[in-house]
C-alpha cells in the first residue's frame, strides 16, 4: 500500500500509528502542509523528479485541505510514484472526499469501545437488506444532523466488517461504503439532510 489515512483525535495514538508505518521502511521522511491548491503544486515540483530511495511524504490534518486541493493532490494517489508512501491524518475520515478515502488503506485509531452492540449492529444489517421502500421508512426517523451522521458512521463500520467477513458480497458491500462516505461528506458539508439521505436510499 502506497497511501495511509489516519484517523484519530489522540495525538499520541497517532503518533505511534505513524512510527509503525515509517519504522520498518526505513524511509526518510518529509513532512508538507497542504491547505490550498497552491500547495499541492509546491509538493508536485518535488515529486516531479525520481525519487530512488523510500519516502514517507507526511500530511497532517488533511480535512483542511480546499476541495480543489484535494482534487489537485488526488493525481499523486492515482499515480504514485515507486518508492512514495503518503500518510495522510484527520480527526475523522467522514470530512474527506471518497475519492481520496478509496485510494488510502484506512488506519483507525479509536478504541474498540466505540463497537456497535449486538443489537445495534443487527438493526444496520437489517437496513443494508431491506427493499429501497423499507429503507426510506428507517431514515424518515432520522430528524437532525447529529443522528445523521451517528447512523451513516455505524453503517461505515458495519460494512467494513463485513467486506472482512464476507468474501462473496465484497462488491456490493464496497459500492454500499463508497455512498455510505461520499453522504457522510455531503451532510458533513452542511447538505440538505432529508435530501442526501433519501439519495442515499434510492442509489443502493
Amino acid at each position: 500500500m502506497h497511501a495511509f489515512l489516519i484517523v484519530g483525535k489522540n495525538k499520541e495514538a497517532i503518533e505511534q500509528k505513524i512510527t509503525k508505518i515509517i519504522k520498518p521502511k526505513k524511509a526518510d521522511v518529509y513532512e508538507f502542509c497542504i491547505n490550498k491548491i497552491s500547495d499541492v503544486r509546491e509538493l508536485n515540483k518535488i515529486l516531479k523528479h525520481s525519487i530512488s530511495h523510500p519516502t514517507v511524504i507526511l500530511i497532517r490534518n488533511i480535512e483542511n485541505a480546499s476541495v480543489e486541493a484535494l482534487s489537485a493532490f488526488l493525481k499523486n494517489l492515482e499515480e504514485p510514484q515507486k518508492n512514495v508512501i503518503f500518510i495522510l491524518t484527520t480527526t475523522s475520515e467522514n470530512k474527506i472526499l471518497p475519492t481520496i478515502i478509496s485510494r488510502c488503506q484506512i488506519v483507525n485509531t479509536r478504541s474498540s469501545k466505540s463497537k456497535l452492540k449486538p443489537n445495534d449492529e443487527q438493526e444496520y444489517l437489517e437496513f443494508i437488506n431491506k427493499s429501497t421502500g423499507e429503507k426510506f421508512g428507517m431514515i424518515d426517523k432520522i430528524k437532525n444532523r447529529e443522528e445523521a451522521v451517528k447512523f451513516l458512521e455505524n453503517l461505515t463500520q458495519i460494512l467494513h466488517n463485513l467486506l472482512i467477513l464476507e468474501k462473496n458480497n465484497q462488491i456490493r458491500y464496497a459500492r454500499y461504503l463508497k455512498e455510505v462516505q461520499k453522504t457522510l461528506y455531503a451532510i458533513n458539508m452542511n447538505g440538505n439532510i432529508n435530501l442526501q439521505l433519501s439519495n442515499f436510499a434510492l442509489r443502493l
